[in-house]
């Protein structure tokens, strides 16, 4: 029988009692794991810092997201495109910047916008938000789209029916891009209904014309296609908001009850609006008469006015000082079906939903925007110039949503 082995000679021929080296090799083993026991936590710790700084900076995405509803997108990028400057989340923080899908900033595979990096005409942004907790930071960026689809997808569109005469018609340009051009319009100046389409006289419609019934027009009347039986759209109701506008500037020929919301201005006088609170003014109904005008002096801001009731503007005209039609909607709210009455002019940049209204578009003035009616009626040589901004435009509590597949850590 072998003996018992009681000593073990090291790699030197020290000759080492065998009791020795098993308490050196625990000794070592006790070292290593205390060594771990104390890197351990530290380890947990950075983690936990490094996924809170990475939720602050996906809370900077999400605020970035509301705050962009309704703001002027060119002027932020022209500005820097700074969004939030160490915004407190939480004991932490976040920065967002904003600019537009060109050039640097834009992620692979991604189309740049042809506007350049300060004119954003395709309603693509790229947001990049870094969160900041106790010493860790991250940074995600991610594509967003104006996704929210505006109503003025068309110069104009009607529920129950378009009826154009004289030398009344339609073209097209995108303010994002140029001021319009008589000479350079283009033809995406379509119209649609879920109704008839009836055009006579000399009317031109430079696009297409597509009705859920039938299209009846002369030869040559429409410049692209005329499409019958179209697929219907839906055209919903706008909500009033709570309590009309409280004061609109005095003067003469103005009237205004803000108890009732009525706004009327006579006798060739004009009433002049400045930016409200809230971007938005409220009225039961608008009436200009006699040549007189209601401008809008909304800094370049986005105003949105709500009428309930009536919209009578005959001889004058809504006045748009930015001369963009983005920068102004007039919306029939709630369900009254009033018919409305709207003349054009040099300065009449808007764009108006009133789905529920019979709009008669009077004179031979030119509206710059679009229009959605119940029935359209136009008439003496009147002309819508659709501005394709307009279709990036989100409605009311519209937001940007994330472009699927562009979010990314950085």
């Amino acid at each position: 029988m072998r003996p018992w082995v009681s000593a073990i000679r090291n790699e030197n021929g020290v000759v080492l009692p065998l009791a020795l080296f098993f308490l050196v090799i625990m000794t070592t083993f006790l070292l290593a794991f205390l060594s771990m026991s104390g890197s351990e936590p530290a380890a947990a710790a950075n983690h936990a810092r490094s996924g809170s700084a990475l939720y602050a900076a996906e809370a900077g995405i999400a605020h970035a997201r509301d705050a962009l509803v309704g703001a002027n997108i060119n002027a932020l990028l022209a500005g820097g495109g700074q969004l939030f400057n160490a915004q407190a989340f939480g004991t932490g923080n976040y920065t967002v910047t904003v600019a537009n899908n060109f050039g640097a900033a834009l992620p692979p595979g991604e189309t740049a916008d042809p506007g350049g990096a300060n004119n954003d005409t395709d309603g693509i942004l790229v947001l990049t938000s870094t969160g900041t907790f106790q010493g860790a930071t991250r940074q995600v960026q991610v594509l967003i789209s104006n996704t929210t689809q505006s109503q003025f997808q068309n110069a104009v569109f009607a529920d129950v029916g378009i009826n154009m005469s004289s030398t009344s018609g339609t073209d097209s340009y995108n303010s994002k891009l140029a001021a319009y051009n008589a000479a350079t319009a283009g033809s995406n100046g379509s119209i649609g209904t879920n109704g008839n389409i009836t055009l006579s006289g000399s009317v031109t419609i430079k696009g297409d014309a597509s009705a859920g019934g039938t299209v009846t027009a002369g030869a040559g009347m429409v410049s692209g296609t005329t499409h019958s039986a179209a697929a219907l759209r839906t055209l919903p109701d706008i909500i009033c908001p709570v309590g009309f506008t409280s004061s609109v500037p005095s003067g003469a020929g103005i009237s205004y009850n803000a108890a009732t919301g009525a706004l009327s201005v006579s006798g060739g006088h004009n009433v002049t609006l400045p930016y409200p609170a809230g971007g938005a003014y409220h009225f039961s109904s608008i009436s200009l008469s006699g040549g007189s005008t209601l401008t809008m002096s909304g800094g370049g801001q986005h105003v949105d006015i709500y009428v309930d009731q009536t919209l009578s503007v005959s001889g004058g005209g809504i006045v748009n000082l930015t001369a963009l039609p983005t920068a102004l909607t007039v919306w029939a709210c709630g369900a009254n079906t009033n018919a409305w009455t709207v003349s054009g002019g040099s300065g009449a940049y808007f764009g108006l939903y009133a789905p529920n209204h019979q709009v008669t578009v009077s004179g031979a003035g030119d509206i710059y925007g679009a229009i959605v009616a119940d029935v359209d009626v136009e008439s003496g040589g009147s002309h819508v110039h659709y501005d394709q901004a307009l279709a990036l435009q989100t409605t009311p509590g519209g937001k940007y949503a994330a472009v699927p597949g562009t979010w990314r850590e950085r």
